[in-house]
């Protein structure tokens, strides 16, 4: 039987531990993402609860926190665990942005099923809770960024230890 090369092994290591952190961090963020409370006027119009308007920023903010913390764990287990290099370095990056991509996905899927309502059961006068919806737009960046930036330090101290 014919072994795998070890860069690929590395690269593959890699992308499913970014892969799994990301999922359990989009589970974990599930579970806590802010609602909106809304409650249903006589004319069947949704007017928000005053102290509930910012959750929408709140749930991206959750998300940049989430990704920025598992995104600097890929990047100092990778700096550890494998070969440090350039094209490890662009690996890293690539596998933590897609690994948050999937994470927003997977999020957004599991919040729709958890926060999900049937708006033909709704009456006046009910109380309902509505999860804002969340645009990614920077907040895709904020794991490979932060991933990159370990992994580079990292480097940067081996080669300084190494040159004395």
């Amino acid at each position: 039987m014919a072994r795998i090369p070890t860069r690929i092994g590395d690269g593959a290591g890699v992308l499913a531990v970014s892969l799994t952190l990301m999922s359990l961090g989009a589970a974990l963020w599930v579970l806590g993402y802010p609602t909106i409370e809304v409650t249903v006027t006589a004319t069947k119009t949704l007017k928000a609860d005053p102290g509930s308007a910012d959750q929408g920023f709140r749930a991206f903010a959750y998300f940049c926190g989430y990704t920025t913390v598992i995104g600097v764990i890929i990047g100092a287990w990778t700096a550890r665990t494998r070969p440090l290099g350039p094209l490890m370095l662009a690996w890293v990056v690539l596998c933590s942005a897609a690994g948050a991509a999937w994470s927003l996905w997977l999020g957004q899927v599991l919040v729709g099923r958890f926060f999900g309502f049937d708006a033909t059961s709704i009456s006046p006068g009910d109380t309902i809770s509505v999860a804002p919806s969340v645009d990614p737009s920077v907040a895709l960046l904020c794991a490979p960024a932060a991933a990159a930036t370990i992994y580079w330090a990292a480097s940067a101290m081996a080669s300084a230890s190494s040159v004395r």
